[in-house]
């Protein structure tokens, strides 16, 4: 799915990933609602890509359950 999104969200989309799994190498990445969300166990943080937005080039990250990254 990450090779449907334009070049530039793309290479911003795998840098946060990098650092999702640099902080925290048990989650895992699903795709829902057409973007990347990360879990375990339950939701622990989604991305939302350009086309939630008016603005280009943006990737917003959301942690829905930011501790557990450091529950490990």
């Amino acid at each position: 799915m990450i090779d449907q999104l334009s070049p530039d969200i793309q290479k911003m989309t795998i840098a946060s990933r990098e650092i999702i799994f640099n902080t925290s190498p048990i989650l895992t990445e699903e795709w829902k609602w057409s973007m990347p969300s990360y879990s375990y166990s339950r939701l622990v943080s989604k991305a939302w890509t350009t086309k939630y937005f008016t603005h280009s080039n943006i990737v917003s990250l959301h942690f829905t359950k930011a501790c557990a990254l450091f529950q490990h």
